[in-house]
């Protein structure tokens, strides 16, 4: 609590509500109440209290669907709309985006952080769809490495006016992209690998200078990405080991195969319906772990679920496999292991987007399905809403008796 009103302290004084030594004698005061406070007291109160709500997470999820539906609607009519129109709302999108962030940091401070950076993503987002645009109207050619280095720059020049994590995390990915895409990106003797992790020690002293935490580590994780490449090609001698190992397994008929990942997956999704055991002393490496197991080798099965889609309702039926699984997951241990939690949001995303580019070839049906997806996780969210809250209500009376 006490590191919470501290970074408020400093928004204060950086914004000119208060001056130097008030912020200076309330820091002494936060600080000496601190030191009156038992160890174990004022370690809880050092660590915030973040409350977990599994309706939150099905209104984000609802949300981003939404959002996909409606986009891929518009894009589907896209020729239909006249190009000042089109150039005209993209560009009004853009600075709406910037300005909002700018106007919300400057209003309410570092309280409402995540609606600033939203602002900020879709000016993001919107500057994307722009590039692509202005290509598209006036047939310029060019490859991915190309737009990738015009992303990354565009996102980045954006990201050191505004202060921006969205941004920083926007312009790392597409520098990762146009790293990967290199030929050599696993060659640590050619040119473009080493221009790769200079700009990232670039990135990351102005990071550590600007005392941001969360884009230092973005700045580590791009440089982990970045040698996905090498790591890649000193693992594939032993996957080959393996791969040669189970041969016999690819070997079988399509519908064995089906039926042994689907009999995994539902063996998995057990798993994670007991409970866990990771406060338990005496419990073993794999009962204390079995949560993140039984979701990693549950997202391997849907993986391997993958490889049998086909145009029409397979994948829709292994889509609602996969929003299933994660469901599930977040729903019984998405409050214990924030990890897990992290890694299920990334697999719904990768999910919509798979749908998007491989699965579906219409437009129209795909927006058509993300909108019922939308709508039925909207009817989910108000169901759990009703048990949370009376969850919440039967607690209380209990506590209070």
């Amino acid at each position: 609590m006490s590191n919470l009103i501290e970074r408020q302290i400093n928004d204060w004084q950086n914004r000119g509500v208060i001056d130097t030594s008030v912020a200076d004698v309330l820091r002494k005061d936060i600080n000496s109440f601190s030191a009156n406070i038992p160890q174990k007291s004022n370690a809880k109160m050092r660590t915030p209290m973040r409350r977990f709500s599994f309706f939150q997470i099905l209104i984000v999820f609802a949300a981003i669907s939404f959002a996909a539906g409606v986009a891929l609607l518009i894009a589907s009519n896209w020729e239909a709309i006249p190009r000042f129109v089109r150039a005209a709302g993209v560009l009004s999108i853009i600075a709406l985006g910037l300005l909002g962030g700018v106007f919300v940091h400057g209003r309410f401070g570092t309280k409402s952080k995540y609606a600033e950076e939203a602002c900020y993503l879709i000016a993001g987002g919107a500057f994307l769809s722009a590039v692509a645009l202005v290509a598209q109207m006036y047939h310029i050619s060019g490859d991915e490495r190309s737009a990738a280095l015009l992303y990354t720059a565009g996102l980045g020049f954006g990201a050191l006016a505004v202060r921006s994590l969205v941004l920083t995390g926007g312009a790392l990915f597409f520098w990762v992209t146009w790293h990967l895409s290199s030929p050599d990106a696993g060659n640590i003797f050619s040119l473009p690998f080493w221009v790769f992790y200079a700009a990232l020690c670039a990135v990351l002293l102005i990071s550590l200078l600007l005392k941001s935490k969360w884009a230092t580590w973005m700045v580590l994780f791009a440089a982990l990405a970045g040698l996905l490449p090498l790591v890649t090609d000193v693992a594939w001698w032993v996957l080959q080991l393996f791969f040669d190992g189970i041969d016999w397994f690819y070997n079988l008929p399509d519908q064995n195969r089906l039926i042994t990942w689907c009999v995994l997956l539902a063996v998995m999704c057990f798993g994670l319906m007991l409970p866990d055991a990771k406060k338990e002393c005496k419990a073993g490496f794999l009962r204390r772990h079995r949560v993140g197991l039984c979701f990693t080798i549950g997202c391997i099965a849907l993986i391997a679920l993958h490889e049998f889609v086909d145009e029409g309702l397979v994948s829709f039926a292994i889509a609602a496999l996969v929003i299933g699984f994660v469901l599930l997951t977040l729903y019984r241990h998405g409050k214990e292991h924030r990890l897990v939690r992290y890694c299920c949001y990334a697999v719904f995303l990768v999910e919509v987007f798979f749908l998007y580019t491989v699965t579906i070839s219409s437009m129209i049906s795909t927006s058509g399905f993300l909108m019922l997806l939308a709508v039925f996780l909207i009817g989910v969210a108000t169901f759990v809403y009703r048990l949370e809250k009376r969850f919440s209500a039967a607690s209380t009376l209990k506590e209070e008796v």
